[in-house]
């Protein structure tokens, strides 16, 4: 997957976002010079960014999972599990954070594959128990408000302090409410950029607690140049 004509584009893309070139112009010329397929241009755009926001996101992770309240925008995180499990390419983009090249975006198609990385979250929140949780999830994406009310008896049942609710913009509720002393757990670079705390990747410790996986690092082929 990540062959020279890939890391070659990687460097070029970055090259006209570190010189402010608009991204979506920007994706479709360095696609088109390097007859990108669709998921190489999906893995430069969610992981490649201008050296100077790639370092401001950076500078907000935490390996610390301790806050006065978790906030976890959920289906970002179920997502990126699932790609993982589906085979699909998962690597850690240029600002840090953990991201994927799937297209599970707004919809699960496999009710297996939902159960499971559902029970992978709620296995790392009963494993760390902090102070306090809150977990939002689009309201669109279809059967949400089910699987917030399943979270909710979770939290009932094993005594954790939090709740689970469904929202038109989990970004807003999240970037409005987080404040210095909480965590946020989510790879959303909007939210990332806006919040005024500090960011745990849940994906990817979730990840690495179950099967260790070596993923690649963007960064590194750009650096390669």
């Amino acid at each position: 997957m990540f062959g020279e004509n890939l890391k070659q584009a990687m460097r070029d893309y970055q090259y006209l976002l570190n010189r402010n070139y608009p991204q979506k112009s920007s994706l479709k010329l360095v696609g088109d010079k390097y007859q990108l397929s669709g998921e190489e241009r999906s893995i430069l755009y969610r992981g490649i960014s201008d050296a100077e926001s790639a370092l401001f996101r950076k500078q907000k992770l935490t390996h610390i999972f301790k806050g006065r309240k978790i906030y976890i925008d959920v289906y970002n995180i179920l997502f990126t599990l699932a790609n993982y499990l589906n085979g699909r390419p998962v690597f850690i983009s240029t600002d840090g954070f953990l991201r994927d090249a799937g297209e599970l975006r707004g919809r699960f198609s496999q009710k297996k594959l939902l159960e499971q990385t559902l029970a992978m979250i709620c296995n790392f929140i009963l494993a760390s128990r902090e102070k306090e949780y809150k977990l939002f999830l689009d309201q669109p994406v279809s059967n949400s408000g089910t699987l917030s009310e399943r979270i909710n008896i979770f939290f009932k049942c094993n005594r954790i302090t939090g709740n689970a609710e469904t929202c038109d913009s989990p970004d807003y509720r999240i970037i409005n409410e987080a404040g210095k002393e909480d965590v946020v757990c989510t790879s959303d670079s909007v939210i990332i950029e806006r919040v005024n705390t500090m960011i745990y990747d849940l994906s990817l410790n979730i990840l690495q607690s179950h099967f260790k996986p070596n993923f690649p690092d963007l960064s590194e082929f750009i650096e390669k140049s």
